[in-house]
């Protein structure tokens, strides 16, 4: 490969375009494993001499999904993140950064969202981070996969861009059309082998019939065919009235209606549109797998629900890896066929082998779908679908990943179906597929993003923070009282003075007076200062009070809140929630609040004053306020924004730091720490930037305003001199107002900076409002109470989000019966278990404990009903004793000995320094999983609970703990309604009942020796289990040899 060139690879899928590039890379053999022969050469080295950073600094690659390589969640910081892992100087990466965007004309995408993003704008960041590495050669593998047509041509330009600068381009593709004018030369593989290489003009000149022989893409441009079908009858209709859907408070679709008609021919209709016009959003709501906000969606004039949607849809996703599930390719074709075996019809294996023929996957079908490449898991998917039989196929983006000969496949597929009756719905940004194969075509054009913003009243932040006091509220009105008085005797000294002066000015001063009032001012400072330190005891009394019964109740709503919301938010977010915001509004609740009081009511008196002995000195003294108040509230100028983003840079670094450190293990192991403190790194230096930002921003107004507010006097003596001079005033009272001037600019002086304070309390208790206020597992009105420890469930049905997850099941575990729960990883096994103990609520269904529904029990009597034991468990910074005591916090010390004896911890806790005292994090690192475990169970063991949850509870253990383990199983579990997920078949052998779940759904269930014969995955799995315990043995006999 010449430098500069641009080389095309192209093939069809699974001829090792990908591979060859992964070698290009040094991925292989550096990261994925296998055998490599032959040599790879860079300037003439080879590889092999070559480090992985030596490599790196030259070559980049642009994946075919950009997220998989992004590693930050701002564009900016995304571009600069290969730069920072090269050690390029501050300088070099903010130079590289900002050529990127600015050559490659994305200077709109800098400092956003990546998730905010669209798969273009992806793509286009993807490639702005390669060039700011400035590597000699970038890879790409289908960058133009998932891409409109609009997105396919900027990348063009970009790409024609970065080979006019001398970048060397080497491209994996099967859509060809784009690279006209780009490529030089054209490299065809098959079978792993290279089997031609074209020039461009070689190749353009390659016939149809030529490039569907080598199972090629067309070279040559199509445009969409827009004309609408006219069609308005048939005996089949598929409506949409109305229909707006939306993610969140922003709505993707508004308001879009359509009918679709078709009859015993059936009817192929294209959706076209733009990236992130709500094409895919359609695709899934009319699949039944995203809930409408409005409007309605009609199947034979007869309105249907999400639910039976599902039903009479099957839906081929974008991303392919999403709709594999299963062990080979035959299981994932067989799975889809169940569908079709559900509307009364007969399994037919011929079915089977005509998809997997038809598509290529024959030879795969023992292959595990995840080892396939990218194009052969698209065809997996789109043969599921076909095997299905749904009366309704969508597909979106199909072609992504499929060459040229698998893309006419899928054509005559797709009209086999269409032949049927079926109507074919494909949302393609592939206008080669599309042509000569839709009968309508339905465009979505880009709509005006929409976003919901209901106003409602809500209560004062101030006033909901002080609902917080409860019992305490009486000190804050005694701390206020008290600051007011402070505040007041404050003013005393002044006065004196004044009055001194006036006296002294007049020749009216005795002994008696001056000594008079020199006591009342000392005695006015005594006060001021005295009541201050009990106003501030009474406010920190009242604080602290608050603070406390804020983390109470954030901790009381999370153990109320399902699993799902509370795992939306990283511990970094509740940390800065719980600890640092909650410590800023002490200093707010226990000075702002009584000082700033006074601070308004004694200027107010004041100036009241001034007024009574003439209002034009009133007003002067007002001046330096008034001015000084303009210069500071103009700063206040994008506060807003620049608090937000404080906000939020401040808790990414949260959650960075609590990340690092609870993966220090992880990071050490994958020798990750240089990336890993780089992340950490750049969180820190981010809070440091936004907060350096605004103080650069604030100490200009801030110095000069502070500087006018004080400065009264220069606008009351002024005005005061010519009052006296024409006798309005007498001098005693234009002493006493320039004295009281300078009071009251103190006390504005100090307003202003609590009001500051005052203004973090609005922008931290809506965050602290927003979680109490989130949905929370509904508490039953009048409990009931369960009858027993049976467990049954009903027709549960359970999605994380919008996915499904748990199918309709249902099934019955006698009290004092051992069920044990297994399947393939994935299947469901550990949400079921988490629906039983009501860490999430169904979506449909039921489960029932001793009779009653577990949403009719109260938290607190269910808790008591059940026991969890995991296979992570979690150790409290306390001691080991109380660890094992919150199974029953009023056991004795006796008691927790005894639960610790039966669950086998004893022998392993004497050998630590203090025993039973030892803390968790002190005996942490001398604690193996498996004592862990043993202490997880001791605390099941001493809650008694009739009925206990073992998930995986010997998953990480060696044989020797897993017999002690299994032991304290025994003890823990004997009389008690048990349900255990296990994954070796060995340990429960001798269940009552034995549940086999693939994909979400019960398959089989029964004994151990019924489902042997009844049960096909459940034999496969016993035989892989039997398997692999005959190699274990095998492997310790011929080391003991």
């Amino acid at each position: 490969v010449r430098q500069g060139e641009c080389l095309v690879l192209t093939g069809e899928s699974g001829c090792g375009k990908t591979t060859l590039i992964r070698c290009l890379n040094g991925l292989i053999p550096g990261f994925y494993e296998g055998k490599l022969a032959g040599e790879l050469f860079f300037r003439e080295t080879p590889y092999e001499e070559l480090e992985p950073h030596e490599i790196s600094s030259h070559i980049s690659t642009v994946f075919q999904d950009p997220r998989s390589q992004f590693f930050t969640v701002n564009s900016t910081d995304e571009v600069a993140f290969g730069c920072e892992n090269l050690s390029f100087s501050t300088e070099r990466i903010n130079e590289n950064v900002g050529k990127a965007f600015s050559h490659l004309n994305i200077g709109r995408l800098k400092d956003k969202n990546l998730f905010a993003l669209s798969s273009g704008e992806k793509q286009k960041l993807a490639l702005a981070s390669v060039y700011a590495m400035s590597t000699d050669v970038i890879l790409l593998d289908e960058p133009t996969a998932n891409l409109d047509e609009s997105a396919i041509q900027d990348i063009r330009k970009m790409l024609s861009a970065l080979k006019a600068g001398g970048k060397t381009l080497i491209i994996s593709e099967h859509r060809l059309s784009w690279l006209d004018g780009i490529a030089d030369r054209y490299v065809y593989m098959a079978q792993g082998e290279i089997r031609q290489i074209w020039s461009a003009e070689d190749a353009k000149r390659l016939s149809g019939n030529e490039l569907r022989q080598y199972g090629l893409r067309s070279l040559c441009e199509y445009d969409f065919s827009l004309q609408p079908d006219s069609t308005d009858d048939g005996e089949n209709e598929l409506s949409c009235q109305g229909l707006t859907v939306s993610y969140g408070r922003q709505e993707i679709i508004r308001d879009m209606t359509f009918r679709l008609f078709w009859g015993e021919q059936g009817k192929i209709v294209g959706i076209v549109g733009k990236n992130g016009t709500g094409k895919t959003t359609l695709a899934k709501a009319l699949c039944g797998l995203l809930s409408p906000k409005g409007g309605t969606i009609a199947l034979n004039g007869k309105k249907v629900t999400p639910k039976e949607l599902c039903q009479s849809t099957y839906m081929v996703m974008q991303d392919a890896d999403y709709q594999l599930f299963t062990e080979s390719v035959l299981h994932e074709i067989q799975l889809a066929d169940r569908k079709r075996q559900s509307k009364c019809h007969e399994a037919d294996p011929q079915i089977i082998t005509e998809v997997l023929n038809r598509f290529g996957l024959e030879e795969y079908k023992d292959r595990h779908p995840l080892s396939l490449s990218g194009g052969q898991k698209q065809r997996v998917t789109i043969a599921a679908a076909l095997a299905a039989g749904p009366d309704v196929l969508v597909l979106d983006e199909p072609t992504s990943g499929l060459d040229g000969r698998n893309m006419h496949n899928l054509k005559e597929a797709l009209q086999e179906i269409k032949a049927q009756g079926k109507l074919v719905l494909v949302v393609t940004h592939d206008a080669e597929f599309l042509n000569d194969l839709a009968d309508q075509t339905i465009v979505i054009s880009q709509t005006e993003e929409v976003t919901v913003n209901r106003r409602e009243k809500r209560e004062s932040p101030l006033k909901g923070i002080l609902n917080y006091a409860t019992q305490r509220k009486v000190l804050i009105r005694i701390s206020v009282v008290l600051s007011v008085l402070s505040s007041a005797f404050g003013l005393l000294p002044y006065i004196c003075v004044a009055v001194l002066l006036g006296r002294a000015l007049e020749n009216q001063l005795t002994p008696a007076w001056a000594v008079g009032l020199s006591l009342s001012a000392l005695l006015g400072y005594f006060l001021k200062y005295y009541l201050f330190s009990k106003s501030t005891l009474c406010s920190h009394k009242a604080a602290y009070e608050i603070i406390r019964n804020i983390r109470c109740a954030i901790m009381k709503k999370m153990s109320k809140m399902s699993m799902g919301a509370v795992q939306e938010k990283s511990s970094g977010e509740f940390k800065q929630l719980v600890i640092d915001d909650t410590d800023r509004l002490e200093g707010q609740i226990a000075h702002a609040i009584p000082e700033m009081t006074a601070s308004i009511l004694i200027p107010l008196m004041v100036f009241a004053y001034l007024l009574f002995v003439d209002w034009r000195m009133a007003l002067a003294s007002l001046g330096s306020a008034i001015l000084g108040n303009i210069i500071l509230y103009s700063m206040m100028f994008g506060r807003g924004e620049m608090m937000k983003e404080y906000m939020a840079a401040n808790g990414n670094m949260n959650a960075t730091i609590v990340e690092y450190v609870n993966g220090m293990e992880v990071i050490r192991m994958f020798n990750q720490t240089a990336s890993s403190m780089g992340l950490f790194k750049a969180a820190v230096l981010k809070v440091r930037d936004v907060t350096t930002a605004w103080y650069r921003h604030c100490y200009p107004y801030m110095s000069i305003g502070q500087a006018v507010m004080t400065s009264s006097i220069s606008f009351v003596l002024p005005v005061g001199a010519a009052i006296l001079s024409r006798g309005a005033v007498t001098l005693g009272e234009v002493i006493l107002c320039l004295l009281l001037s300078m009071g009251l600019a103190g006390s504005l002086q100090a307003m202003i900076e609590f009001w500051q304070d005052i203004s973090a309390i609005y922008e931290i208790q809506p965050r602290i409002q927003a979680l109490l206020d989130a949905e929370e597992l509904p508490v039953p009105a009048e409990p009931k109470h369960p009858e027993g420890a049976g467990i049954e469930l009903k027709d549960v049905h359970f999605s994380y989000g919008d996915a499904e997850v748990i199918h309709g099941a249902s099934f019955t575990a006698k009290e004092g019966t051992v069920t044990a729960f297994v399947g393939p990883s994935g299947s469901g096994k550990s949400t079921l278990a988490k629906l039983i103990a009501r860490f999430w609520d169904v979506n449909a269904g039921a489960i029932q404990i001793g009779g009653v529904d577990v949403r009719h029990i109260s938290l607190s009597e269910l808790s008591d009903q059940i026991s969890y034991v995991s296979q992570d468990n979690f150790l409290f910074n306390m001691s080991l004793r109380d660890n094992i005591r919150i199974g029953k916090p009023d056991a004795s010390d006796e008691e927790v000995e005894q639960a610790a004896e039966q669950a086998g911890c004893e022998e392993f806790i004497k050998r630590l320094p203090k025993g039973y005292d030892t803390g968790a994090g002190d005996a942490g690192s001398r604690l193996s999983g498996g004592e862990r475990q043993r202490l997880a169970i001791a605390r099941a063991i001493l809650k008694d609970a009739p009925i206990v949850i073992l998930d995986e509870a010997t998953a990480f253990t060696d044989p020797e703990n897993e017999d002690k383990i299994q032991r304290s199983i025994d003890r823990l579990t004997k009389g008690k309604t048990l349900i255990v997920i296990a994954h070796r078949l060995s340990t429960i052998m001798y269940a009552d009942q034995i549940i086999v779940l693939e994909d979400g759904e019960i398959s089989a269930k029964g004994t151990h020796e019924q489902l042997l014969s009844s049960s096909q995955t459940y034999l496969d799995m016993w035989k892989a289990h039997i398997s692999a315990m005959d190699w274990s043995i095998s492997q310790e006999v011929t080391q003991t040899c």
